[in-house]
């Protein structure tokens, strides 16, 4: 018997210290793939409609609280932006009641970012400085601006980015395991993993990881998530062998097929990559960020821009509100010529985003392709002025 079987559901406290870190660790710089792994690490133990069920129940007690929760509030609408499924939409909608009743004095506004974040309040009625395991904070550097369509000079940001997974360069990896004072049972160790990977200490994540795979060799969510660590170690090879004894052991798991696809990508065996994530999508066909993620590589580096744009339609089907998405999507339309479609998509980005410069700098290079030049000089001035900031 697998031994993922005997492992507790998640109580209401435990859901709240994880959340927190979630939140924490959105807040130091994460994006898609590392909300969408500390979902899927969680797997095993709470379902996404756990989760979405305990949010809503989380904001009505903060909405019934009089203390102010406004960096709260701000993590929260962040989660909403960055989408997952219900989850997104329900931290968004606790956001929003959140910011409505709250009017912060003038040293309490946040200094915005280009992500809508900037230095908050010290401190929240729920202590949010004060949160255990801390993820390391990491930059996201912004490409260089071009007098051509960003996409033909940068590299596209595939949900599979290193750079957003804040990755430790050039460093071997013991594989080892390491001794630790505590003896821990298999459950043990796997939250103990699963608290290191959420907070960036892969290296610990491994070895707990491999303290499971010691207790139970056929534990698939230990061989998936140590994957997910090697990955973010820039282990490729090792990583890919971890998924596919995960999907030996648990052939249906579509996360750990489209982790595979993720790792396969990185190792620029593309074909490959597309033949896991649809199998990924055909066991899990409403995850947005494997629609992206081939939509991406269909067009980027296969140049199959009509079936490029078909998954990119998908994935903003599921998550409407994604600015990454319709940014690809503007691109997929120009390569086809259809260029008015591809100024409606980046007017959605920057309705959403009105700071997103390559949106500005792709939105003038069409405006003048299509002669209106006087639109065009305002974009180029907004993408100019937005250099500053």
């Amino acid at each position: 018997m697998e031994a993922r079987r005997d492992l507790h559901p998640l109580r209401d406290a435990e859901l709240e210290h994880y959340f927190l870190q979630l939140l924490d660790g959105i807040h130091k710089g994460w994006q898609q793939v590392k909300v969408r792994r500390f979902f899927e690490a969680f797997g095993d133990r709470v379902s996404d409609e756990r989760w979405s069920d305990w949010l809503r129940q989380f904001g009505r007690k903060l909405l019934a609280s009089p203390l102010s929760n406004y960096e709260l509030a701000i993590r929260l609408q962040r989660l909403g932006e960055l989408g997952y499924g219900e989850v997104s939409t329900a931290a968004r909608q606790i956001a929003t009641q959140l910011l409505a009743r709250e009017t912060p004095t003038p040293s309490e506004e946040p200094a915005q970012n280009s992500e809508g974040l900037g230095t908050q309040p010290a401190s929240t009625a729920l202590n949010l400085g004060e949160i255990s395991n801390p993820v390391e904070s990491f930059d996201q550097a912004a490409p260089e601006l071009r007098p051509e369509l960003v996409q033909l000079e940068t590299a596209p940001a595939l949900a599979v980015s290193l750079d957003e997974l804040g990755m430790i360069q050039g460093q071997e990896i013991p594989l080892v395991i390491q001794p630790l004072d505590e003896p821990l049972d298999v459950e043990g160790w796997l939250t103990r993993g699963v608290e290191r990977l959420d907070a960036g200490d892969d290296r610990a994540a491994l070895n707990a990881f491999n303290r499971v795979i010691e207790l139970e060799p056929n534990h698939a969510s230990a061989w998936m998530n140590r994957g997910n660590a090697l990955f973010n170690l820039e282990q490729a090879e090792e990583a890919l062998s971890a998924y596919d004894r995960a999907i030996e052991l648990r052939p249906d798991d579509g996360f750990s097929w489209g982790a595979r696809g993720d790792t396969l990508y990185d190792l620029e065996r593309i074909d490959e990559a597309l033949i896991s994530w649809n199998k990924s999508l055909e066991l899990k066909p409403d995850n947005p960020d494997i629609w992206y993620s081939k939509g991406l590589a269909l067009g980027i580096n296969l140049g199959q821009w009509d079936e490029a744009l078909i998954n990119l339609d998908q994935a903003i089907a599921l998550k409407s509100n994604d600015v990454q998405f319709w940014f690809y999507r503007g691109i997929a339309l120009s390569n086809l010529n259809q260029l008015e479609d591809a100024l409606s998509s980046w007017d959605k980005v920057l309705e959403i985003k009105p700071d997103f410069r390559d949106a500005w700098i792709n939105k003038g290079v069409v405006l003048q392709k299509l002669g209106r030049y006087s639109e065009a000089i305002e974009a180029n001035n907004q993408a100019i002025g937005l250099l500053s900031h």
